[in-house]
């Protein structure tokens, strides 16, 4: 404590007032032990994310709580194998695809982002999994992360990123 406070709660405890440090449950609470984080191989060392674990992978690695050599020690990161995502996480990555091929009536859109192994391998869809994380940003700036997803199907696939616009980057 310092002089100011020391001295703050003296002059506090002659007027009657209880400070913190005068009550058990307050001065037992301020004497609670650090939380240990786990890291992040023991963390995200798993076969399938949700939305809110890769949601929150992103931001740490934007905000720079984990580094890429973190991101390497993850089983399934550095093995290339890529993260698989739930049931309910595909189904929504499936639809948010589809949508951008083809209106509701069943139309191909005319400004759609897919050429045709894509479509192929929309039309014979088997699964979404990230991938990797694509650093969007230029010389000079912090790095700023997306997630990169594979879509998979039987025979072939296709990877991209999401800025606002789909972004087909490899198969």
């Amino acid at each position: 404590m310092t002089w100011h406070n020391e001295r703050r709660r003296h002059s506090l405890a002659a007027r009657g007032i209880k400070t913190a440090v005068d009550n058990p449950r307050e001065k037992a609470m301020m004497r609670v032990k650090p939380v240990v984080k786990p890291t992040p191989e023991a963390e995200f060392n798993k076969e399938t994310l949700s939305e809110q674990e890769v949601k929150l992978l992103k931001r740490r690695l934007n905000d720079g709580k984990i580094s890429f050599q973190d991101l390497n020690k993850i089983k399934y990161y550095y093995e290339r194998e890529g993260f698989g995502l739930t049931d309910s996480q595909n189904k929504k990555g499936k639809d948010f695809l589809l949508d951008q091929w083809k209106t509701p009536t069943g139309k191909e859109r005319t400004n759609n982002p897919f050429g045709f192994r894509e479509t192929s391998v929309l039309e014979n869809f088997k699964e979404i999994r990230l991938v990797d994380f694509y650093n969007t940003s230029r010389a000079g700036q912090m790095n700023y992360y997306l997630p990169v997803y594979s879509v998979e199907s039987d025979d072939s696939a296709f990877e991209y990123y999401y800025d606002g616009k789909i972004n087909i980057i490899g198969w």
